[in-house]
């Protein structure tokens, strides 16, 4: 059944995003503790913001496969892009 495939595309998505976000959750906490002052250098400043950015567009990933499989499972809500699957 399509539906079945659906939601495995749409679980396999959440996965793959959870999996990214811990990867780029612990990149970010080992350059948080690499600066052994609290106090970044300057460079140290452009690498910690840029590892928040990276982490926060991951989280927001995330988020976004939660809405889309949620979406899926209660109200049966097919993503644009999987219409042709049905």
């Amino acid at each position: 059944m399509e539906r079945d495939r659906i939601h495995k595309i749409l679980t396999n998505e959440f996965e793959d995003a959870k999996r990214q976000m811990n990867i780029v959750s612990q990149r970010f906490n080992e350059v948080v503790r690499d600066v052994p002052s609290g106090l970044p250098h300057p460079d140290g400043t452009l690498v910690i913001s840029n590892a928040g950015r990276e982490l926060a567009e991951a989280r927001a990933k995330v988020a976004s496969a939660i809405d889309r499989l949620h979406a899926f499972i209660t109200h049966g809500i097919v993503p644009e892009e999987m219409q042709d699957l049905e």
